[in-house]
């Protein structure tokens, strides 16, 4: 009986053991994941068939521009590794709003709506004041795939809300929270 105890500690034992050496192995793989870096992204971007054109923000941070076709379509993207980032950012730039009281209030509403059905992206409203629709994809063993997913999915659904987020389609019907301040006063 006390064979058959002793047999029964030592594998509680060393199952305990793993269990407690389980984060280490996983950390252990985590420094294995693959970064992709500014120099990779370009070149990744090339192997699926982009042209991209390195650009910098104004604050000197690089990115590269592509311009990808739908329906005949160019759509502006800007994607990018940064250093000491945990993402890269595929981006489609939708370019500068007139101004913020200009935006139609059920425009932001279904933009809204929108990101709540999407995959892997959703829409913003940039510091500089564009209009944008970003994917953030975790920076570890990101594939070609991934990025052309992320592309795919933006390409339409940027064509499907576009009365929303290009201000040359904005009917002069809709109202605006400028135009709310007018109807109070």
């Amino acid at each position: 009986m006390t064979l058959s105890y002793t047999r029964k500690y030592i594998a509680a034992a060393l199952a305990l053991a793993f269990l407690l050496c389980l984060p280490n192995l996983e950390n252990a793989h985590a420094d294995d994941a693959k970064v992709l870096d500014h120099a990779g992204l370009k070149a990744m971007l090339e192997n699926l068939g982009y042209e991209p054109k390195e650009r910098k923000y104004g604050s000197g941070s690089l990115y590269y521009r592509i311009e990808p076709k739908l329906n005949g379509r160019t759509w502006y993207f800007n994607v990018r590794a940064p250093k000491n980032s945990r993402y890269i950012y595929v981006q489609l730039d939708f370019g500068k709003y007139p101004s913020e009281t200009s935006i139609p209030r059920q425009g932001l509403i279904e933009l809204l709506k929108e990101n709540g059905k999407t995959t892997y992206s959703s829409f913003f409203i940039a510091s500089w004041g564009g209009f944008m629709l970003t994917s953030n994809l975790v920076n570890r063993n990101v594939k070609p795939v991934d990025i052309r997913r992320a592309i795919e999915e933006m390409m339409p659904l940027a064509a499907k809300t576009e009365k929303y987020w290009n201000s040359k389609k904005w009917s002069k019907g809709e109202s605006s929270p400028a135009d709310a301040k007018k109807k109070v006063n």
